[in-house]
């Protein structure tokens, strides 16, 4: 199933067992909790993910996910275009009780019997995937680097300088 369109819903499981590969794109329109965290809705997901069994027997969705999104620079409060690239491994399992028991390398995709839609995996691996104070990339920022070196500065001081300035001081009744 790699021939750009991507299914809406998906049975985790059985792509899995038939190890099959999803390629194409999604919209960002389309995710309504990633665009809430956006500046704009534009754009498209490029999706691409493996499905299989590992040797382990674990069930397995494995991918990669790229997007050009809209976010607000955090200095300058400017928008700005965020490339997100993100890989994922998602160990598919059918109980929370079997996702405790995991390797770490997995991520917990708990399953039912029902068809799963597969914008939502989608949205939730670039929901984690973005930054948590979103900054233009280093030295493309108009407020420069937001004076990120005045508190580099500020650190390398001493921090009891400022008691020392204190105690050197006179009190008004010592004049």
């Amino acid at each position: 199933m790699s021939d750009g369109r991507l299914p809406d819903k998906i049975d985790p499981v059985r792509l899995a067992e038939a190890r099959r590969t999803l390629q194409g794109e999604l919209p960002v329109a389309a995710m309504t909790r990633l665009v809430d965290l956006l500046t704009d809705d534009r754009g498209t997901v490029h999706v691409d993910i493996q499905c299989g069994v590992d040797p382990e027997g674990i069930r397995y969705l494995r991918g990669s996910l790229s997007a050009e999104v809209g976010m607000q620079c955090q200095r300058c409060l400017e928008n700005f275009r965020l490339a997100l690239n993100t890989q994922f491994a998602l160990g598919v399992v059918a109980h929370e009780s079997v996702a405790e028991r995991l390797p770490e390398h997995y991520e917990p995709l708990v399953v039912g019997e029902d068809p799963i839609f597969l914008r939502d995996i989608v949205e939730d691996e670039l929901i984690l995937s973005l930054p948590i104070v979103p900054k233009h990339p280093e030295g493309q920022c108009p407020a420069g680097n937001g004076g990120d070196e005045h508190l580099d500065e500020e650190r390398r001081e001493n921090p009891f300088a400022a008691l020392k300035v204190l105690k050197t001081k006179k009190a008004p009744d010592e004049e």
